[in-house]
Order: structure tokens, then C-alpha cells, then sequence
């Protein structure tokens, strides 16, 4: 029977011990949500047992108005966690989009594509120049960095290959692919 009590008392104490840390957690990880007073009333009351008469001296708050703030503290954290597990659901939706994405790219974009005579309409768009191409700032930027300058060497990568480079994603691939299909290019292009 002793040990019983025991069992339970440690498994209280771990839980306990547990939820202030994630309250503690909690409170360091929110910016800006809370007032300076809420964040203490919350650590004080929740994480170090404090009553509201303990800290009605310190704080020169009525226990009365110390609930009322504690109150309103728990709703703004209460909304700081549903925004957080929002803003995480967003995140694996669009990484599972972008994996997606990769693996067309990688099926369709690394197989290098037979060489065909160029019409007059391929060969003025591969001769222009990244910047006259009508492409986004963003994407020029992207391209410079890498040291593609004219669009005669953008086709030469496969769209798996340009996703890879620093500040390329969605939009840039969409942008590219967009050009392409207007001039009838293709990635991997032998010239």
C-alpha cells in the first residue's frame, strides 16, 4: 500500500514537474503576446506555486485583479498555441508539396532530351539574355548568382538541378516553365 502511494506520488511529481516546464517553455517562446505583469503572474503562480496574496506586496495588485490578469494570459497563450499549430500545419503542407514537386521534377526534368533542329522562335529565345527575357527581378537574381546569364545556358539544367540553387523555388520553377512552354523549350536541352 505504501508503495502504491509512492508510485503515485513520483508519477504526480514527474507530471507536474512536467507541465511547468512546458508552461516555462511556453511563456519564453511567445514574443511580445504577453505584458511584462501577465508573464509574471503566470511564472509565478503556475510554475513556482506562488498564491496571489504571496504576491499582492510585490506586485501592489490585488489578488482580485492578479486573477483578472492571469485570466487574460491564458487566453492570449491559449491563441499563441492555436496560431503556432496553424502556422506548423502550413509548414507540412508546403513541404509535402515541395517534395512533390522534386519528384516530378526528378522524373521528368534528368532525362537529357534528344537534339532536334530549332525553330526561328527557340533560337531568338535562347539567345536572349536573362535580363531581357522578360523574367522577375527575383528570378534574374537567382539566375546571376549562378551564373546564368542567357537563357540558352538556363535550358541546359534540368529543373531538379535549378530547384537546388540558392533562392530558387515554386515561383521560379513556375516562372521558368511558363517561358518555356511559350517558346517551346524544354529542360536539359542539347544544343
Amino acid at each position: 500500500m505504501k508503495k502504491a502511494k509512492e508510485k503515485t506520488s513520483d508519477n504526480q511529481s514527474i507530471k507536474e514537474n512536467s507541465i511547468k516546464d512546458l508552461l516555462n517553455n511556453l511563456l519564453q517562446l511567445e514574443s511580445g503576446t504577453l505584458l511584462p505583469v501577465q508573464q509574471v503572474i503566470l511564472k509565478e503562480v503556475l510554475i513556482n506555486d506562488k498564491t496571489f496574496d504571496e504576491l499582492a506586496d510585490s506586485l501592489k495588485l490585488t489578488p482580485y485583479i492578479q486573477k483578472q490578469i492571469l485570466s487574460t494570459g491564458v487566453l492570449r497563450l491559449n491563441q499563441l498555441i492555436k496560431e503556432l499549430g496553424k502556422s506548423l500545419d502550413a509548414y507540412y503542407r508546403v513541404s509535402e508539396e515541395l517534395k512533390k514537386t522534386k519528384g516530378l521534377l526528378q522524373e521528368t526534368g534528368n532525362k537529357p532530351q534528344p537534339q532536334v533542329m530549332l525553330s526561328a522562335k527557340q533560337k531568338h529565345a535562347l539567345s536572349l539574355h536573362i535580363t531581357k527575357a522578360g523574367f522577375s527581378k527575383r528570378f534574374i537574381t537567382v539566375c546571376e548568382y549562378a551564373g546564368i546569364f542567357k537563357v540558352s545556358q538556363l535550358v541546359k539544367y534540368s529543373g531538379l538541378d535549378f530547384l537546388r540553387l540558392r533562392g530558387c523555388g515554386r515561383k521560379s520553377i513556375r516562372e521558368v516553365e511558363d517561358f518555356f512552354e511559350r517558346n517551346d523549350l524544354i529542360w536539359k536541352m542539347e544544343l
